[in-house]
């Protein structure tokens, strides 16, 4: 029998499908009260490691325990089993990056600065209880030393957190979403290969300041020809009212062309204004925004990021066409881009495919069982 640990998250169906395909000898448990997203009658709820305990519960039992995130509950469960052989860890991020901020900073300074600024009582009061319910980072560092295989295609990350825990683990290539679900429906793809009105610019991801919004705004105001450009910003998840009150007017007064998206956007919404784009800036330090960039990239569009980004390097790697933060000194700069990179849409998912067809993701799944 193998093990799945999660918390609520929309991929849980998924996961379970691509699982069953393999193996019916699987058990599923997320730790929440229930879901907001999946409906599956395999799943067990349990509000926290010490209602699974009180089952009797041991890890010992199991052939495998695949961990899908790191969370408080996670950790519990692999240090009240310690010695336990067969732990698989889904890296995928926040879970991570919580143990290697002294590694990598993924907040630049003006951004960070406003993030922390004056923050309201209540806000202040609420990371507080956050910090305390989440484990200790030592508590979290020895669960990572136990752990065998760590689940990512992004080796950077992978690095960053064997190196801050000395863990012995080893990576696992692994990606959960094949082409076929990051971009299905295939909308008619706009591909503005001419560029002959404004650049249609989409800045950032999230209203989380771990875009680093301030350093962004900076980049593209500094742009010498910048009144090319007409800007779109999702202003929504993940940032607090007041870093969004701060935000918006220091954006517009930079820019003189922006719009901001400040209500949550279906998938098939996001899409419409996706495709509708020519530019996407992206200056996350951190993985952060995978499948918006898979997404982009799919679509022919072109995209900016930061170099130190793990993603960024993941990306190059591959021979994706993707564009580094110091590469671009002006509009120009993007138009000879475009130029030269005429045949990317063709490229990019040929490249694409490579890693993440639906073949490819079935071989990922079917290593978990190996």
């Amino acid at each position: 029998m193998y093990l799945h640990v999660f918390t609520d998250s929309p991929f849980i169906e998924t996961i379970i499908a691509q699982c069953e395909r393999i193996s019916t000898q699987n058990r599923y448990v997320v730790f929440s009260e229930s879901s907001n997203y999946a409906k599956s009658p395999k799943i067990e709820f349990f509000a926290s490691y010490k209602a699974l305990k009180k089952t009797n519960f041991k890890a010992r039992e199991y052939e495998r325990v695949f961990i899908h995130y790191l969370g408080g509950n996670a950790v519990d469960l692999i240090l009240d089993n310690p010695g336990y052989p067969e732990y698989y860890w889904f890296l995928w991020g926040a879970d991570g990056y919580s143990l290697i901020g002294d590694k990598l900073n993924i907040y630049l300074p003006k951004t960070a600065s406003l993030a922390k600024s004056k923050k309201p009582l209540k806000q202040i009061v609420k990371a507080w209880l956050l910090k305390m319910l989440r484990p200790g980072k030592e508590k979290k560092l020895e669960a990572v030393r136990q752990i065998k295989m760590c689940c990512t295609y992004v080796t950077g990350d992978f690095q960053l957190v064997q190196d801050a825990a000395g863990s012995q683990m080893k990576q696992l290539v692994f990606a959960y979403l094949s082409t076929a679900e990051l971009f299905k429906g295939d909308p008619d793809i706009v591909l503005n290969l001419d560029f002959s009105k404004k650049l249609k610019v989409l800045m950032g991801n999230s209203l989380n300041p771990t875009n680093n919004h301030i350093e962004m705004i900076d980049f593209l105001r500094g742009l010498p020809d910048a009144n090319h450009l007409s800007v779109i910003m999702p202003a929504s998840y993940g940032g607090s009212e007041h870093y969004k009150k701060s935000l918006l007017p220091y954006a517009k007064a930079q820019l003189n062309d922006i719009s901001f998206i400040e209500n949550f956007m279906p998938y098939d919404e996001y899409m419409n204004v996706i495709k509708e784009i020519d530019v996407a800036v992206f200056f996350h330090i951190r993985q952060q925004g995978s499948n918006n960039a898979l997404a982009l990239l799919w679509l022919g569009k072109i995209l900016i990021m930061r170099e130190e980004s793990t993603l960024f390097k993941v990306f190059r790697a591959w021979g994706l066409s993707v564009m580094g933060h110091t590469e671009v000194r002006s509009v120009d700069d993007i138009l000879r881009f475009n130029k030269a990179t005429a045949d990317r849409l063709k490229s990019n998912q040929k490249i694409l495919l490579q890693h993440l067809s639906p073949e490819v993701v079935d071989r990922y799944y079917n290593a978990l069982y190996e």
